[in-house]
This record gives C-alpha cells, sequence and structure tokens, in this order.
C-alpha cells in the first residue's frame, strides 16, 4: 500500500482556483496516485470582481472560495485562512496561492527550517526577488 501524501492548497482564488481543477483533472486520468490527498485552504468568499479572472460563476457569489472548490473537484476544504505555521505540520506539501505577503513569509521560513517538506509558490511577488539579490 501507498504511503498517503498531504497536499494544503493554501489560496483557492487566483491561479489555484485554476489551478486546483488541472490537479483533479490529472487525478481522474490516474497521472496523480490514489494515495495523494488534497486539501484547499481559503477563508475568503467569492465576490463579483472574482469572476473576472477566477474560477467561478454567478452561481457562485457570496459562497466561501474553497468549499465551491472542494466540492466541485471532489477534494477536501477547509473555509478558513492558516494563521499559524503549526497548521502546515499535518501536510507533506504545500501549494501556495496566496498574495499575502505575510502568510508567504511565514511559509518561507516554515519550509527553510522543515527542508523535509515540499513546496510549490505559485504567486511571485516583490520577497522573492529580493531573496534573490541576497543570494547573489
Amino acid at each position: 500500500m501507498s504511503k498517503r501524501v498531504k497536499v494544503m492548497i493554501a489560496g483557492g482564488g487566483g491561479i489555484n482556483s485554476h489551478f486546483v481543477g488541472i490537479i483533479a483533472d490529472l487525478f481522474d486520468k490516474e497521472q496523480i496516485p490514489q494515495s495523494w490527498e488534497f486539501t484547499i485552504y481559503d477563508g475568503d468568499n467569492i465576490e463579483k470582481k472574482n469572476l473576472l479572472y477566477q474560477n467561478f460563476g454567478i452561481a457562485d457569489l457570496l459562497e466561501n472560495k474553497a468549499e465551491v472548490l472542494g466540492k466541485r473537484y471532489n477534494m477536501l476544504y477547509k473555509p478558513k485562512y492558516i494563521k499559524t505555521a503549526k497548521e502546515f505540520d499535518n501536510f507533506d506539501m504545500v501549494i501556495c496561492g496566496v498574495d499575502n505577503r505575510e502568510f508567504r513569509a511565514m511559509l518561507f521560513k516554515y519550509m527553510d527550517e522543515h527542508p523535509e517538506k515540499n513546496w510549490l509558490d505559485m504567486r511571485a511577488e516583490e520577497i522573492g526577488r529580493a531573496s534573490c539579490r541576497e543570494r547573489g
């Protein structure tokens, strides 16, 4: 039996609202092992402005992003924000689609302290560029 791999999807808007559909498709085509378990985290509700660039429709307005995506793609979901780094402990991997600078700093610090964990940052902003300059 394969080891269960637990993956946190941090953020259900923007990039991740589309990416979870790709993950679900790959899962259905058996390109991702059945032993992988995905949980979507997001405390935001869908607003009209989100319909322009996120994977939601009119019927989803005012609903929680994680819940809508979780139900649509048959994934676990937590309609909440991640407040502490301790919440990463139960996961083998984190896929970050969050644009909040404080969250991303918390995630980067946690991952530096836990090299056994895997992560993927789907966002890009000033903090990443600064890190590259510091490393030379």
